[in-house]
């Protein structure tokens, strides 16, 4: 397995676990880091983009309007695909 398909599958296994929360690159970050992954937050948010662009989508992308950040959350078909792996 590369680098970048560690990082989605660790991205998709943190949103199914949030789901149907929606979590900030900087908590995906934070807890990859206590899991003892040395990802960079620009590379979560670059794979966790990834997944929002597939078709049916796996992640879907929010933007809060108080902060500006950009939220994840697992999709239904993002929780399908995790479970039937």
């Amino acid at each position: 397995m590369n680098r970048s398909s560690a990082i989605r599958d660790e991205v998709l296994m943190q949103l199914v676990a949030a789901f149907p929360a929606q979590v900030p690159v900087e908590r995906l970050h934070k807890t990859a880091r206590r899991s003892g992954f040395d990802f960079a937050e620009l590379e979560l948010r670059k794979e966790a983009h990834y997944l929002a662009g597939l078709n049916p989508p796996l992640v879907a992308v929010s933007h809060d309007a108080a902060t500006n950040q950009e939220r994840f959350a697992a999709t239904s078909a993002g929780v399908a695909h995790f479970e039937n792996q």
